[in-house]
């Protein structure tokens, strides 16, 4: 390989001291940025990728993990998966992961013996941790390269149940390509389903009697402590008046799971005839999330009911 390749000694005492003190800096600025869905674990090895041929101790490379974890609070981390050692270190300190070269079948097959020891924990990460899956080249070299396969990607992401995808696929014109990208574009993630709606079409305003709204998630990874249930009663005779219901937080719910949540009228409705809309909010962001409902929202808000409050 005629590539000069220049790293940094990891282990050196100026480096960690003035490294530390940026990944300080940056989570000062950044840390619970809303524009900002992830922070990437970098800062060691070839492309920050967790491997080198230089390695520094596993004292140091905790170190280097540390300036991130221990100065990023309110927004996630994502560590590289290729350093085993670290590889534990990150996700039982509640770090999410990334697998880069996906839709190589080597790779796969290396994934999938990594960590014997501590096989379970890896398997079951995806329940507590989010998992980001990056292809290993655009699709056509993926067709050109007898190393690689679209198919074995394509299912690795769904049998690892991650929550994000670094698209570098580039262009597609296969249809059938196209088709499963979609559909995997739907499953990626949670996907909070709108399944049931129960409540008397009558109530008081002093009723104690609740609204049950059931929630199915048909996406392949659960949500990280990240939604809120937002439920608004907007009178009939005026649009522009509405009451809003406390947020509710959602519990854990793994893909093919359901929750109910009971809703309770909000303390300040009045006697009238309301619309019952429910909103799925970013607890971070603040903004309100699209939900698949066939029906029409009015910034984020779905109207699904009707009561009468007296």
């Amino acid at each position: 390989d005629s590539l000069l390749r220049i790293e940094v000694d990891y282990s050196d005492s100026l480096f960690l001291f003035y490294h530390g003190r940026f990944i300080k800096e940056l989570a000062i600025r950044y840390d619970g940025n809303e524009n900002i869905e992830f922070i990437d674990v970098g800062s060691y090895g070839l492309w920050g990728e967790w491997h080198t041929p230089h390695p520094a101790s596993l004292d140091v490379r905790k170190q280097i993990f540390d300036f991130y974890r221990l100065n990023f609070s309110n927004t996630k981390l994502i560590a590289m998966s290729l350093d085993q050692e670290m590889f534990n270190y990150a996700i039982t300190n509640g770090t999410g992961f990334r697998r880069d070269g996906v839709g190589e079948i080597a790779d796969a097959a290396r994934w999938d013996n990594q960590n014997l020891k501590n096989k379970e924990l890896k398997m079951n990460a995806w329940e507590n941790v989010p998992v980001v899956c990056e292809w290993f080249a655009s699709y056509n070299m993926l067709l050109e390269n007898s190393k690689c396969s679209f198919d074995t990607g394509f299912y690795f992401i769904y049998r690892n149940h991650a929550t994000y995808i670094l698209d570098n696929l580039g262009e597609i014109s296969d249809s059938t390509v196209l088709k499963k990208l979609k559909v995997l574009g739907q499953d990626c993630g949670y996907n909070l389903v709108l399944k049931e709606t129960a409540h008397r079409s009558m109530m008081t305003v002093n009723d104690t009697n609740i609204i049950t709204v059931k929630w199915e998630n048909q996406g392949i990874a659960p949500y990280y402590d990240n939604v809120a249930l937002l439920v608004y009663f907007k009178k009939i005779s005026n649009d522009s008046e509405f009451a809003l219901s406390k947020k509710y937080a959602f519990p854990k719910v793994l893909p093919g799971d359901s929750v109910t949540i009971e809703v309770s009228l909000p303390d300040s409705l009045v006697s009238g005839e309301y619309q019952i809309g429910v909103s799925l909010q970013d607890k971070l962001t603040k903004n309100n999330l699209s939900i698949p409902i066939d029906i029409s929202d009015s910034d984020g808000i779905y109207y699904i009911s009707q009561v009468r409050v007296k």
